[in-house]
């Protein structure tokens, strides 16, 4: 084989890439491309609602006076628009599904760089997810978390792992949603329909007509019985709570308390048969002892307690989440116990709260519920 020389009699290498190396860049890349421009159709609703509420927290809560942050249960139970008609205050919610609180500190933290100053911040949390370790939520971080937050979350729990997982997963779409594209590939072997467009559109358009919150349809029939779900959820036998979830609990509330704002914990209602369940285990106190010990270390803070509230079954959509009747009920409770903090005027003496008794409550304000949307593209405000 002749090789090509220089000059001076040596061997010239051919410094260009071997072919089938850049061809294998360019499959990569279009196959990353592919699975990003499907993300729509591949991808759970929950991944696109943190998506959204990331970029709610930097451009749509900076003129509110109150925030919500916390679960889906605060993201269905607290209605931004009932709240601002009766107290007439900004109000935007930033809850999520299955949110812990290191994703409650980093929608604060991040609100707050953008220029955002509540005076109130109403926050629920998830006793599950207390117990738990935040890599229960692995797979919905990486749409919420800059590069920044994530390195900043595995340097505060030492977890380098978390860090190079959630910055692989937002480099390329098809870790992202390698789970995703998998249960899409079997239900076309099977013959059924993958594509989750029309749920994450209803969803995304529901919370951006709610101003963050997503508001459930009232059920023809209450829930019957208990799901595996809820007693996983709410009735284990026995609760305890992870330390870096306390950990990231304390820094949200040395946060809010470095800009003067008061923290509502919402204790929200349930279903009666999982709150008498909870009670029987002994659950509910273990979680009000925990509440207490956080008050004590934390002025700022404010119990509302709406365990005891007496919510009946047909408020609620499914045990632990309220409908609509139950929503607008629970904010104008909680409206009531916001008023004082609000209005300048001296603040009652006790901090801790029962979340008034539910009651059948209208309101004037245009509240849409979770239904189907005709839209076939995002909201500009959510789009990627």
């Amino acid at each position: 084989m002749n090789e090509p020389w220089d000059d001076r009699g040596t061997e010239v290498r051919n410094s260009r890439l071997p072919r089938g190396f850049v061809g294998m860049l360019g499959l990569l890349l279009a196959i990353e491309l592919f699975v990003s421009h499907a993300s729509l159709d591949l991808a759970r609703p929950e991944y696109w609602l943190w998506y959204a509420t990331g970029r709610s927290a930097r451009l749509d809560a900076k003129q509110a006076e109150i925030l919500c942050l916390g679960t889906s249960q605060t993201s269905y139970g607290v209605v931004p628009q009932v709240l601002e008609e009766q107290l007439g205050r900004r109000t935007y919610n930033l809850a999520m599904c299955s949110s812990p609180p290191q994703a409650d500190y980093y929608l604060l933290k991040r609100a707050l760089d953008s220029g955002a100053r509540p005076k109130a911040l109403v926050l629920d949390l998830h006793p599950h997810l207390m117990k738990n370790n935040y890599w229960g939520c692995i797979r919905f971080f990486p749409n919420l978390l800059s590069a920044r937050e994530s390195i900043d979350l595995g340097w505060t729990a030492r977890d380098p792992d978390f860090t190079a997982e959630v910055l692989l997963a937002k480099a390329f779409p098809s870790i992202l949603n390698r789970f995703d594209i998998r249960n899409a590939v079997m239900a076309t072997l099977d013959g059924k329909a993958c594509s989750l467009r029309k749920p994450t559109l209803t969803s995304l358009w529901n919370r951006v007509n709610n101003q963050g919150a997503m508001i459930l349809a009232p059920k023809n029939s209450p829930p019957t019985e208990l799901t595996p779900t809820d007693h996983e959820w709410f009735a284990p036998s026995a609760w305890s709570y992870q330390q870096i979830n306390t950990l990231y609990v304390r820094r949200l509330l040395k946060l809010a308390a470095a800009h003067d704002i008061t923290v509502f914990l919402l204790v929200p209602p349930l279903d009666a048969r999982l709150q008498q369940l909870r009670q029987d285990k002994g659950l509910s106190a273990s979680f009000e002892e925990f509440a207490k010990g956080l008050q004590a270390h934390h002025p700022n803070l404010v119990v509302v307690d709406g365990a005891h509230s007496g919510y009946p079954s047909s408020a609620f959509a499914d045990a632990m989440h309220v409908s609509r009747p139950g929503a607008i009920s629970l904010t104008c409770g909680l409206g009531e116990i916001l008023r004082p903090y609000l209005e300048g005027g001296p603040r009652p003496a006790s901090r801790w709260f029962v979340l008034p008794p539910y009651r059948e409550r209208t309101s004037r304000a245009e509240i849409t519920e979770l239904a189907e949307v005709k839209e076939t593209s995002l909201p500009w405000k959510i789009r990627r």
